[in-house]
């Protein structure tokens, strides 16, 4: 018997749509930049907007880690990055999330 996929509402979020968020003022590629395995807070919040532009403002914090995740392995550097690390982002990520919800009126 094939499994459904659960697919979650897409919510509105406190970040812009990607098609309307700009660059960085040294206009790098916010992907390029993380090649050292660290992110800035501009590449923080546009992981936390394409999470909830995707999936919406009502994951748990295991789906949040699981789709996080499948978004570092896409992005120069991070597809590598140790688990510590890994770890350290994903909590400081899944408070940018909460703050997303909470700045949405949205409980969980």
């Amino acid at each position: 018997m094939p499994q459904s996929r659960m697919t979650l509402p897409v919510a509105a979020t406190p970040f812009p749509p990607l098609s309307f968020t700009q660059r960085p003022a040294d206009r790098t590629d916010w992907m390029d930049s993380s090649n050292n395995q660290s992110l800035d807070d501009y590449e923080m919040g546009r992981l936390v907007s394409i999470a909830a532009e995707e999936f919406g403002l009502r994951l748990t914090r295991s789906q949040f880690n699981d789709v996080v995740l499948a978004l570092f392995e896409h992005i120069a550097g991070l597809e590598t990055i140790p688990t510590t690390k890994a770890h350290r982002c994903l909590g400081i990520l899944w408070s940018k999330y909460q703050q997303a919800i909470q700045a949405n009126g949205h409980r969980h």
